[in-house]
């Protein structure tokens, strides 16, 4: 009687670290995919005229993929506002007073986040009247980013800076407003390892609990 309560005690053990094995390696797989990458929307920066830029504040916009906050890597991504038409799209990231030094020189906007699938809240910032035809300097030429792309869609790396950053949406050639969507990208390769193992826990002790219930019985 002892010795069949002892095996029926393993066969839950079992039941249950298997059973937590197959809902962890399904969750991973749910949200992360066979390949650790999760996306989310960002919402969108939209076009407001004279504006040569937009300014967004990292830390206020909590840019983070939903659920969780992995070691991994996360980048954000823009791309053209369907229809839209223009020069490549830049992303750039820096500190704050070096980028208002750069965009002093111009009218930019302060981008505030709404929700994920509606347009940032916008707040024109004047700047000086720029002579016609003569910008106030391309994005790329400037030393004053400490990670920068351009394309269409622009896809940027983003650390974890000790010192609070900026990122700025605007064209490569600083000539025209920018209407982009954004989304933010969190790849964990290592979630991969951690599903497949908890995947393996479940087909190994699932049948064993199966079959400890079985003998106590």
């Amino acid at each position: 009687m002892l010795k069949r309560l002892v095996i029926a005690l393993l066969g839950i053990l079992c039941l249950i670290v298997g059973a937590a094995g197959l809902i962890t390696g399904a969750w991973i797989y749910t949200v992360f995919g066979s390949d650790g990458e999760v996306s989310a929307p960002a919402g969108s920066v939209v076009e407001v005229q004279g504006s040569n830029a937009v300014v967004i504040d990292l830390a206020d916009a909590n840019l983070s993929v939903p659920y969780l906050t992995f070691k991994g890597e996360t980048t954000i991504q823009a791309k053209n506002t369907e229809g839209e038409m223009g020069a490549a799209l830049f992303l750039g990231v820096g500190e704050a007073t070096v980028i208002d030094e750069y965009l002093a020189q111009t009218t930019y906007s302060v981008g505030e986040f709404t929700a994920p699938t509606k347009p940032w809240k916008m707040t024109l910032v004047p700047g000086p009247a720029n002579t016609p035809g003569a910008p106030f300097g391309q994005p790329a030429e400037k030393l004053i980013w400490s990670s920068s792309a351009i394309g269409d869609p622009a896809v940027l790396q983003l650390d974890s800076p000790a010192a609070p950053l900026t990122l700025v949406v605007m064209r490569s050639d600083a000539l025209s407003p920018v209407a982009a969507d954004l989304s933010v990208h969190l790849k964990v390769p290592q979630l991969v390892i951690t599903m497949w193992i908890a995947l393996a826990v479940a087909v190994l002790l699932l049948p064993a609990a199966l079959t400890l219930f079985w003998i106590a019985l």
